[in-house]
């Protein structure tokens, strides 16, 4: 009890020690918000909704290695006591950072998606998509940075990102031009260099004689 006692102690998602994590995961979080909201609020929201999940994982992870620690000092019979158990909580190497990162940011797209409308709040939406326990633990073929849920894999399948929708309600609008207004808007550079080589190019043909006859040769007096 004593051991679970320190683990509880650093099993929080806002310990200290963990900024350094958390300042990658802002500027991961800020990158893929940031073309929609530079609202400081807005992404507290979204932060305050994934990353309990994001850093979760971390979490575990030092559970696991304190689990480990007293369960080897009580087979060999020694007193398990807390300041004997040496693993502290510490922020993830770069390579575990950067798997983080990897599977979690389709999640950040998708939270945006769901709270940046408000079509579900913060604390739900953590609830609902939490991590798989002890996910760096699992083999990569299992890895999923959320619970399985067939009926909301089913809905987050079917939704696009907000840009995507852009692109395709503008796709099909354009699709409706007629073929001789996209060759005005889209041959507009065409159009121009034609313009500009008529404007600025070589005489006609005929203008040399033509200017030869209104000036005429110079008679002499006599």
């Amino acid at each position: 009890m004593q051991a679970s006692s320190s683990v509880s102690s650093e099993d929080n998602p806002y310990h200290p020690v963990l900024l350094p994590l958390y300042t990658h995961f802002s500027s991961i979080l800020y990158s893929i918000c940031s073309p929609f909201t530079h609202d400081p609020y807005e992404l507290i929201y979204i932060s305050a909704a994934r990353w309990p999940g994001f850093v979760q994982p971390v979490l575990d992870d030092h559970r696991l290695k304190v689990d480990l620690r007293r369960q080897q000092r009580e087979a060999s019979g020694m007193d398990v006591e807390d300041h004997d158990l040496e693993f502290k909580l510490a922020p993830p190497l770069e390579d575990t950072r950067i798997r983080l990162t990897r599977l979690f940011t389709p999640s950040l797209t998708a939270a945006l998606e769901a709270l940046y409308p408000r079509l579900t709040n913060a604390s739900s939406w953590a609830d609902e998509n939490k991590p798989e326990l002890d996910l760096l633990a699992l083999p990569a073929t299992r890895v999923s940075p959320m619970k399985s849920n067939s009926s909301q894999d089913a809905v987050t399948a079917d939704i696009l990102p907000r840009m995507s929708k852009f692109i395709l309600v503008a796709a099909f609008l354009a699709s409706t031009n007629p073929a001789k207004m996209d060759l005005r808007m889209f041959g507009r550079g065409l159009d121009e260099s034609k313009k500009k080589r008529r404007k600025g190019g070589s005489p006609r043909k005929g203008s040399g004689k033509n200017v030869v006859a209104k000036v005429g040769t110079p008679t002499r007096r006599p």
